[in-house]
């Protein structure tokens, strides 16, 4: 069974699925910051997956790429797969500007994060929604998601709402985001 590694869950927020990998945005406002997930287990390299598999997973790296592209201003999308630190395959999507706080070095190690604020994550998953919502399947929740007003969830996974680990409705790392496709 796919198991998210810790590091992710701790240091991300799970948007959603695209049909192969996890949707993820790294908790550092410096930068627009989204990270792919292949739903599979024990997967280190991109040649470690299916040809099928690595054909959708360029497909949802498209895709992302396309969607920042339109939502934020960049001179220079990052794209890169590292796995020194955390060897579970990941993809890195990273929006560069000259002149932000590494231009024109890499961004990993270089500064401590800057956590995101609630409201400029409410901003985020607003865009997502509004901009990805029909390419990503979604989490068939029923029950074990429950909304709030402004529609965000709280994941239970398989009913315990403190479970580690995958749920039906994705990675459980306390810091959910149900993306609903239905208009608000």
């Amino acid at each position: 069974m796919f198991q998210l590694d810790p590091r992710l869950q701790a240091d991300t927020i799970y948007l959603g699925d695209f049909p192969l990998s996890s949707l993820l945005l790294l908790n550092e406002q410096t930068y627009p910051w989204f990270i792919l997930v292949p739903r599979r287990e024990g997967i280190r390299e991109i040649h470690h997956l299916s040809e099928v598999d690595q054909s959708q997973l360029w497909r949802e790296s498209a895709i992302l790429a396309r969607w920042m592209e339109t939502s934020f201003k960049f001179d220079k999308l990052n794209v890169a797969v590292l796995g020194n630190i955390v060897s579970q395959l990941h993809l890195h999507h990273v929006a560069r500007r000259v002149g932000d706080p590494t231009w024109p070095g890499p961004v990993w190690g270089q500064r401590p994060p800057v956590p995101y604020v609630e409201e400029q994550i409410d901003v985020i998953v607003k865009q997502v929604k509004k901009g990805l919502a029909e390419y990503l399947v979604g989490c068939n929740c029923s029950a074990k998601c429950a909304g709030d007003a402004r529609g965000k969830g709280v994941c239970r996974p398989d009913g315990d709402s403190q479970a580690p680990g995958m749920g039906s409705c994705g990675p459980w790392n306390g810091r959910h985001r149900h993306i609903s496709t239905r208009s608000e």
